[in-house]
């Protein structure tokens, strides 16, 4: 795990697209394809309106998937796709920029743009042999100009953000902004298939733009839209509700695909009443990356309203006011089942983050969640102060029946794998389950406390958990669902943790977890005792497990 503050800016630096090599397979005839398997091709995701995969299935639409083939840097075929036809990319892997793509589709061809460097891969739909290539635009504050006469070239570059959007393509648009002493304003973007990355330096942003009514740094309400290497200072905005980054899409048009990486969101510090730094609503297949929040006024970051397919992952947040994050899908806004929402936030990925003293006077968990279902959290360090606990599972206050004791959401389905939780700091629960939270696996934790319960489930919520295999300091009280705590023999009556490890200090465990090292030392009894959990890499992404086993925790030692 890593002890700085913040994620070191992205150390790679570009010029232009890397466009030469762009690989567009001609248009041939389905027919062509009768048996498209080829062999090294992962199932596809659903894009679009269909669903392709490729084991040639055909979707509502009549589309078949009938070959598929992976475009890695270099922007070449699988060496396996023998058929040729119309290519288009279904899914992308931004971390080796490889864009899987399926081909023979009928009348439709999706082109496809990848960076050599990163910045994804594509989907441009056409009907055409050949995309157009994208909008490539320069911005320079302190060189640059807006005049009309103006080209946005990297030689001539344009002054403002914000120009730069105004003048983006229907097509794909990059935007590089370079980094200057000069901080930029932000920006509002409604304009889809956007993408603004800061180059020759992280660019700082500070200056308030106001967007649908609310303050923001960088505002998204389309699709597709994609933030990387930028300091998005909002230090200056005490009590004005000013959030650094926004993705925001509608109950009747939500959002899809945004992603911000290599962000640093400052805020003005606690005690001043405002918003979180970073937040999402209502956008699907969204992602924060490699960022940092620091000294928000509200949640660090906050996921709210119904949104799936969400990834969190290898950021810090710390010193919020409220949870340092929090996914909230507002069960109070399910529509009654009419198509809009469904009050339920499903399929996120939350993995590799450090979260640490959140929650500290507006209360919240570190990992604060309502109404959030089917999801993974595994590899998260958590520690320092948090008002309401470590992880709290609970529902937003919804019911359909009008009845407290009966509540339509909670979390349920939920798998919490190789977390670290040093609660020693909180004033509630490590780990609390309520308000008909049933059906959460919770496997191969470190769950440390002092004077506070461990585990709490209330009576709604008693039904259908695996517990099993996590470390607790030796003397770890437990809450059964009558609020009565339990040592940990007595919680193992109640066929919980059959398999737990204990430890006699923290100091027995982690390197030095008073500096916020949590790393396994050697001899820790997290070492090699933990179950085979199907997590193939640990916080600072060293495969797992080594050894005699898989170690218990977000660390896995060498």
């Amino acid at each position: 795990m890593r002890p700085e503050t913040q994620p070191p800016p992205n150390p790679r630096r570009r010029s232009l697209f890397a466009l030469l090599g762009l690989a567009l397979l001609l248009a041939a005839q389905s027919t062509a394809c009768d048996n498209p398997k080829s062999k090294n091709t992962d199932t596809l995701e659903t894009r679009g309106d269909s669903t392709q995969s490729a084991d040639g299935d055909i979707d509502e639409d009549g589309l078949r998937a009938c070959q598929a083939v992976t475009y890695g840097v270099d922007n070449q075929p699988h060496p396996d796709s023998s058929c040729i036809g119309n290519v288009g990319c279904r899914d992308f892997d931004p971390k080796h920029c490889e864009c899987t793509c399926t081909t023979c589709f009928d009348e439709l061809c999706l082109a496809v743009l990848c960076d050599t460097d990163y910045m994804d891969c594509w989907d441009v739909v056409s009907d055409e042999v050949s995309p157009p290539p994208p909008n490539i635009l320069w911005v320079d504050n302190l060189t640059g100009s807006d005049a009309a006469a103006s080209t946005g070239t990297e030689l001539e570059p344009l002054a403002s953000i914000g120009e730069a959007v105004a003048r983006a393509s229907s097509s794909w648009t990059s935007i590089h902004v370079v980094a200057t002493s000069q901080d930029y304003d932000g920006v509002c973007v409604t304009t889809p298939r956007v993408t603004i990355v800061g180059e020759y330096g992280t660019p700082t942003v500070s200056g308030l733009v106001v967007c649908d009514g609310r303050n923001a740094l960088f505002y998204s309400r389309a699709d597709d839209v994609h933030f990387e290497n930028f300091e998005l200072d909002a230090s200056s905005y005490a009590g004005q509700s000013a959030r650094a980054l926004i993705f925001s899409g509608l109950p009747e048009a939500p959002i899809h695909r945004n992603s911000a990486r290599f962000i640093a969101a400052v805020g003005p510090g606690q005690g001043a009443a405002g918003r979180s730094l970073i937040s999402s609503s209502l956008c699907y297949d969204c992602a924060l990356e490699d960022s940092s929040s620091i000294g928000a006024e509200e949640h660090g970051i906050y996921w709210t309203n119904h949104q799936d397919g969400s990834i969190i992952r290898r950021n810090i947040v710390e010193d919020a006011d409220g949870a340092c994050l929090q996914l909230n899908s507002d069960p109070e806004t399910y529509d009654g089942g009419v198509g809009i929402q469904d009050g339920v936030m499903s399929n996120a990925l939350v993995e590799d983050n450090i979260l640490r003293n959140c929650g500290t006077s507006n209360g919240g968990a570190a990992l604060n969640l309502a109404g959030v279902k089917n999801s993974v959290f595994r590899n998260n360090v958590i520690y320092g102060s948090a008002l309401t606990g470590g992880i709290a599972n609970w529902d937003d206050g919804y019911s359909d029946w009008g009845d407290a004791g009966n509540f339509a959401f909670g979390c349920s389905g939920n798998t919490f794998v190789h977390n670290t939780v040093d609660c020693r700091g909180c004033d509630r629960h490590a780990f609390s389950m309520r308000n008909g939270s049933t059906d959460n696996t919770f496997v191969n934790n470190i769950v440390i406390t002092s004077t506070h319960d461990a585990i709490a489930i209330d009576t709604e919520s008693n039904s259908g958990h695996s517990i099993d295999t996590n470390l607790y300091l030796d003397g770890t009280d437990f809450e059964d669902t009558a609020g009565d705590w339990l040592k940990l023999a007595a919680w193992q009556a109640l066929g919980f943790d059959t398999h737990a490890v204990s430890a006699q200090s923290v100091d027995a465990i982690f390197v030095d977890a008073a500096n916020g090292d949590y790393h396994l030392k050697p001899g820790s009894p997290a070492i090699d005792a933990g179950t085979l959990a199907g997590v193939t890499h640990d916080i600072d992404q060293d495969s797992r497990p080594r050894g005699n086993g898989a170690d218990i925790g977000a660390d896995e030692t060498f």
